[in-house]
């Protein structure tokens, strides 16, 4: 909201909140974002914001301010990359550890 404004910020939540009764993915996505935030730089999330303006709830100048909020593009880590589960005792091991 400090980004879109009070008013357009609340007036977005509303949308979601509206789509969310129509949507499984967008309820459940939005409860996941009202409990660690909406990650923008992933790649899903930024086609779910797409997909948004293309059923109508959002606007595409909506979109735009939210894709603002994320400047940069993340890219996978390695353990993504290669489908490989890290911990911190494979770290460990990887460092010479016991």
């Amino acid at each position: 909201m400090t980004t879109l404004g009070a008013t357009e910020g609340a007036d977005l939540l509303d949308q979601l909140v509206v789509a969310a009764e129509q949507d499984a993915v967008i309820r459940w996505g939005l409860k996941v974002m009202e409990g660690s935030g909406l990650d923008l730089s992933l790649q899903t999330t930024r086609e779910q914001v797409s997909g948004l303006v293309t059923a109508g709830f959002i606007t595409e100048a909506q979109k735009e301010n939210l894709f603002s909020l994320s400047k940069r593009e993340r890219f996978p880590s390695w353990s993504e990359a290669n489908n490989t589960f890290v911990d911190a005792r494979a770290v460990g091991l990887a460092r010479g550890g016991i």
